[in-house]
């Protein structure tokens, strides 16, 4: 007899069910697939909150969640192109012709807003009750960035961080598969609750899909 091997409809079936199982117990979903694919697959915002009455559910896409666009996908890049910040940053560092920015500024404000937008939803669950569905886009917070202006000659800007208070506020995790990993922590520290790591940083897909023992 040959090996045996899972039928891939099998293999779906069986990670939705297991998806299906994790989300049932959780306060907070994310997700950051194409705008909809996730309710066509049954884990939509409505699906969970149905499933798992209290769910935030959380979607990260680029466009926004409406007008033309909005069913497109796109990433970081795109985002910096469109609303653009490319040509903003090019006119700045790279002579006038379009450019990235040094770091993923959409992803990274996106995430900020996101998990803020979390945050007040289970606020106002833990006072009023109630599902909650936060929908934060790429593009929004470039625009929402550029909306703030520039700032002149950052090098010698009040409020930057010298060397020192970098290493002073940063948070480590040494050793990992990926080498040694090094970011800005908090900027607010709480006695009881410093900024670490619990673990170190997996390699992806190292982690099975359950949630550790409370």
């Amino acid at each position: 007899m040959g090996e045996f091997t899972e039928a891939p409809q099998e293999r779906v079936a069986r990670a939705a069910a297991r998806l299906r199982a994790l989300a049932a117990d959780a306060d907070v979903f994310v997700e950051g697939y194409r705008p909809h694919r996730m309710e066509a697959h049954g884990f939509g915002p409505e699906d969970l909150a149905r499933l798992c009455p209290g769910m935030v559910y959380v979607s990260v896409n680029c466009f926004g969640s409406g007008g033309p666009f909005g069913t497109r996908a796109g990433w970081d890049q795109v985002a910096q192109a469109v609303t653009g910040a490319c040509t903003v940053q090019g006119n700045a560092a790279n002579g006038g012709r379009p450019q990235l920015t040094p770091v993923f500024l959409c992803d990274f404000l996106t995430g900020h807003l996101g998990g803020y937008g979390a945050l007040l939803a289970l606020a106002r669950r833990a006072r009023e009750g109630g599902s909650y569905h936060v929908q934060v886009s790429l593009c929004q917070s470039s625009t929402l960035l550029q909306r703030q202006g520039l700032v002149e000659d950052f090098a010698e800007a009040p409020g930057r961080l010298t060397a020192d208070e970098f290493e002073r506020y940063a948070a480590t995790d040494e050793g990992t598969v990926y080498g040694d990993l090094k970011s800005l922590g908090p900027v607010i520290r709480m006695s009881e609750t410093a900024p670490r790591w619990s673990k170190t940083t997996p390699r992806l897909g190292s982690s099975r899909p359950e949630w550790l023992p409370r």
